[in-house]
């Protein structure tokens, strides 16, 4: 493999950034690029980072101001920019372990000449190095499998996917006027329900934890404010269920979304029209209820 693409989007992390880069720094592999969207800091995060680069770093770092537009933007920009035919997305409050980048790539070159595997993956650890959610329990080092298909191979931990960039170019990040987010597992699963097939193994290299100010833990405030990105990821949610239970909530929770946007015009867009419509009275209730609960938590 002739290299790797790290990317890191960053909002007013400058206080994190350090411990990725010298994460990237003791790397035993440098064949890699770091491209870090800045997306809108009003920190000291450009002013840190152009201090490291070029002199400090044994690997290329390609910076980008954007204005602020959320992570799916960031990617979406970055995924264009890349130089290297994988694509690694490692979060600026995140850490790699240091022998990541040789791994990533010797896994890489496995499966560069594969049109069927999207890509590859190790898993998340602790920064203590300890499993986040549960040891990843296939048999065996490795498995091909979908990433709808993880629950039933025992992949229900945190992993560190790695796609090739080709793929990525045909699947960008759905985006909503005004909005910030979108649940990256609306494109995971749309690559999957595609055909496309990831290498899983059970090594850690990618070290995290939650912030309380993170995305992950962002919850309802973060719902609120990203009401079509839920819509399109429950939406997505719905065609990949298995039961009527599960599917019959995902769209509930798409028109509920779209109610309290006031976009029902997406709901002629969605995988299941007739049942969104046929549930939009009930949605339209719930909808009700949870203005109604939100306003009393604000008083």
């Amino acid at each position: 493999m002739d290299g790797l693409t790290i990317f890191t989007p960053t909002f007013n992390r400058a206080h994190t950034l350090p411990r990725l880069f010298d994460s990237l720094c003791a790397q035993e592999d440098s064949r890699f690029e770091w491209i870090i969207a800045d997306d809108g800091s009003t920190d000291e995060t450009c002013s840190m980072i152009k201090r490291w680069n070029p002199n400090t770093a044994p690997f290329r770092i390609r910076y980008y101001s954007l204005p602020h537009g959320g992570k799916q933007r960031a990617i979406n920009f970055a995924v264009k920019k890349a130089s290297f035919p994988f694509f690694f997305i490692v979060d600026s409050d995140d850490s790699l372990t240091p022998n990541a980048v040789s791994k990533v790539l010797a896994w890489c070159e496995e499966i560069k000449d594969s049109p069927h595997l999207a890509g590859v993956s190790g898993a998340r650890g602790s920064i203590e190095g300890h499993y986040l959610s549960g040891e990843p329990t296939f048999p065996g080092t490795f498995v091909d499998i979908s990433n709808l298909e993880r629950a039933k191979y025992g992949l229900c931990a945190d992993m560190a996917e790695i796609y090739k960039t080709a793929v990525l170019k045909q699947y960008p990040f759905p985006v909503w006027p005004g909005e910030t987010f979108t649940p990256e597992a609306v494109i995971w699963n749309r690559i999957a329900l595609d055909g496309y097939q990831i290498r899983w193994h059970k090594d850690i290299i990618y070290l995290c934890e939650y912030l309380e100010d993170g995305l992950t833990r962002g919850g309802y405030p973060l719902y609120l404010k990203n009401l079509m990105g839920c819509a399109m990821a429950n939406d997505l949610r719905a065609l990949t269920s298995k039961t009527v239970r599960e599917k019959v909530s995902a769209i509930v929770e798409t028109d509920v979304s779209c109610c309290l946007k006031g976009e029902l015009g997406f709901l002629r867009k969605t995988n299941y029209p007739l049942f969104s419509y046929f549930l939009l009275p009930y949605s339209w209730l719930l909808s009700i209820y949870r203005r109604i609960k939100l306003f009393r938590n604000l008083l």
